[in-house]
């Protein structure tokens, strides 16, 4: 009976629901409305595993995309997920967004050559003129972090978290505003075509470490507070 791995991902404009085997996608449903992920989820983890005839006995555990990202999609996807994994007894692997963006670049870009050492930089809208970005150093055939996940205005200053004696590859849909101002001669900007190989591919790995997040306590990663502004009367 083959070991699959069940995917959700609500946290940005394009909702995902995916498995995978043996690190590679098998199938998938999506959703282009960001407003309909909450409907979307639950209808399409039953219609896909059907339409694939997986069971949940058959499942090793699912993966969520955790964020940083939409505050509402990483609530419904962690939701789902968690409800989910008690309804089935399955354990839980919460990944970060960012880690799937750069991994994504990762895999685009490895026959990109620099003489200088490549960091990748992924970057997702924050609004106005944040971003939530980490930084990911190229290490043989992987990455690894070496800047944990944070936001940034980009102006002058975000220039100095920036390591200078590196190749800097920018994607994602931040990537867009920072280019715009961008006077770095060491950068690069890329359009990631998609995450879904690298969720398969970190997701396989975390399974292979037995990385499971407590599914009790698991929380989205919002990387910044929830702002919503009040009336004044």
């Amino acid at each position: 009976m083959s070991d699959y791995i069940l995917h959700i991902d609500t946290a940005s404009s394009r909702g995902l629901v995916m498995l995978s085997e043996n690190g590679q996608c098998v199938a998938k449903k999506e959703n282009l409305n960001p407003h309909d992920h909450a409907a979307f989820l639950q209808p399409a983890v039953k219609s896909l595993m059907q339409d694939f005839q997986v069971k949940p006995e058959q499942l090793t555990c699912i993966a969520v995309a955790n964020g940083p990202g939409s505050y509402t999609g990483l609530r419904v996807g962690l939701a789902g997920a968690k409800g989910l994994c008690y309804a089935w007894k399955k354990p839980l692997l919460t990944i970060s967004s960012l880690h799937l963006l750069a991994k994504a670049m990762h895999l685009q870009m490895a026959d990109f050559y620099t003489a200088l050492p490549k960091v990748y930089v992924p970057m997702i809208d924050a609004r106005r003129m944040e971003v939530f970005y980490a930084l990911y150093k190229e290490h043989q055939e992987d990455i690894s972090l070496f800047f944990a996940p944070a936001t940034s205005v980009l102006d002058e200053s975000f220039v100095t978290s920036l390591p200078s004696q590196a190749h800097l590859i920018f994607g994602g849909d931040g990537a867009s505003k920072w280019e715009n101002i961008c006077t770095l001669t060491n950068a690069s900007f890329i359009k990631v075509d998609t995450t879904d190989i690298a969720f398969a591919l970190i997701a396989a790995e975390q399974v292979d470490g037995a990385h499971w997040a407590d599914l009790n306590y698991s929380e989205p990663f919002y990387a910044k507070a929830f702002y919503s502004p009040t009336k004044i009367f």
